[in-house]
């Protein structure tokens, strides 16, 4: 089950280049740490907080990132690479073939650190690091 709450944020029926890359960011954090292994996370309803903290993430990531190292690639894998790359997954931007222009990202998201879900005493699954909205 996906939670692509950003599809109540559409405008003119498509989604911003920004919205699909969240997508691809919250669809990584769902891939990688709410899966059938971890019952507590899977079951936890996501808090407004995570998804403030993930397009906050988002957004720095772009401020970073120049354009032209976004270049070919999706919005929607620009955003599970970002999760995956940031918090040492073993795939990533790097792994892409990308070259020099997954070495930069690679670096970016390096910069940025790692960051990691969890669940709260309200039973809902934050990210550390979380942003109040």
């Amino acid at each position: 089950m996906l939670r692509k709450l950003l599809l109540s944020h559409r405008r003119g029926g498509l989604m911003t280049y920004p919205q699909r890359i969240l997508n691809g960011y919250l669809e990584a954090i769902e891939f990688t740490d709410c899966g059938p292994d971890d019952d507590e996370r899977q079951n936890a309803a996501w808090s407004d907080d995570l998804f403030a903290t993930a397009q906050a993430h988002v957004i720095e990531f772009l401020r970073m990132a120049s354009d032209h190292l976004l270049n070919g690639i999706t919005p929607e894998q620009i955003g599970h690479d970002l999760w995956l790359t940031r918090n040492g997954h073993g795939a990533g931007f790097w792994d892409r073939g990308l070259g020099a222009q997954g070495d930069s990202l690679t670096a970016i998201c390096e910069a940025l650190g790692e960051v990691w879900s969890y669940v709260g005493d309200d039973d809902q699954l934050h990210l550390t690091g979380e942003v109040t909205p």
